[in-house]
């Protein structure tokens, strides 16, 4: 698609040696899944001193537990193993390593799988963009299918992404729109077939 455009970033599109890691493409989707997810370190670690309820405290926690393994399982699809950092980072450091595609899949299943019980148990929160339980589970089904045909499969992966979709598509409310052309109507983006969305501008 995008040498249908303008003829840039001609890279992606063909996989030749315009395919960089200078590219702005690239660096800023590291730079922002990693940014993130150094935020949602922080957040996790100190929440036991967050001056809010118990019951908030949990559901945050939880949150950034989802948007944690959300950015692990986006920076895994693109560059495979990464450097996993499961703490806040503080200062800057060159010490790194390259996690393995099990550590990868083990460390987002567990965020997913802690994250569930704690995630607000309906199709769309009242804050809409907030992660929710049918969000995360949709996510890990997800992971449990990339996993599958992965070398770490496991002999119940698909059976294991089976039974939450059958969940989310069933103990939820979600349901397929009449009308094919209206789930891409720019003026609909808020209906029964959207399991996780984030609205970040009132601009169509």
């Amino acid at each position: 698609y995008a040498t249908g455009a303008d003829g840039g970033y001609k890279g992606f599109h063909f996989y030749d040696t315009q395919l960089q890691p200078t590219v702005d493409y690239l660096i800023n989707t590291w730079d922002e899944l990693y940014r993130g997810i150094n935020t949602c370190n922080a957040v996790i670690e100190r929440a036991p001193a967050a001056t809010v309820s118990e019951a908030i405290k949990k559901q945050r926690v939880a949150e950034a537990k989802f948007l944690r393994a959300h950015y692990y399982y986006l920076l895994h699809q693109q560059w495979g193993g990464v450097d996993l950092r499961l703490s806040e980072t503080l200062a800057p450091t060159k010490d790194t390593k390259r996690a393995s595609d099990a550590e990868m899949y083990a460390a987002i299943i567990k965020d997913l799988e802690e994250a569930i019980p704690a995630l607000e148990a309906k199709a769309q929160s009242s804050d809409y963009g907030r992660a929710t339980k049918p969000a995360a589970e949709t996510l890990l089904a997800k992971v449990y299918l990339a996993k599958a045909y992965s070398a770490s499969k496991a002999t119940d992966d698909f059976a294991k992404a089976a039974a939450l979709c059958k969940t989310v598509t069933t103990a939820y409310g979600f349901k397929l729109l009449d009308d094919f052309a209206s789930v891409f109507d720019e003026n609909n983006q808020v209906n029964s077939e959207v399991v996780f969305a984030a609205q970040y501008t009132s601009d169509p």
